[in-house]
């Protein structure tokens, strides 16, 4: 459920932040050895939702980043797996 809320959330900021139509959003998951890792890319005005108050204990995750290279927003997330 966490994930889904993730996706849901970041989703809506790649949609508020777009700069007029979104025209890339790429959403990928990665199971790993011991967990599984969202990436989500989207071409919108920066912003860092993880300083804004989506860090990783409010994602349930292990660790998020976020960097903005090449006009877009790239945030990662890492969930343990249970």
């Amino acid at each position: 459920m966490k994930m889904y809320d993730t996706i849901h959330a970041l989703f809506d900021n790649a949609v508020e932040r777009r700069s007029s139509e979104l025209k890339y959003l790429d959403i990928s998951l990665i199971e790993l050895d011991d967990g599984f890792q969202m990436t989500i890319k989207d071409c919108g005005r920066p912003y860092d939702p993880v300083a804004n108050g989506m860090d990783a204990a409010s994602f349930g995750a292990r660790s998020a980043t976020y960097r903005y290279m090449f006009t877009m927003n790239v945030t990662t997330i890492v969930w343990d797996k249970i």
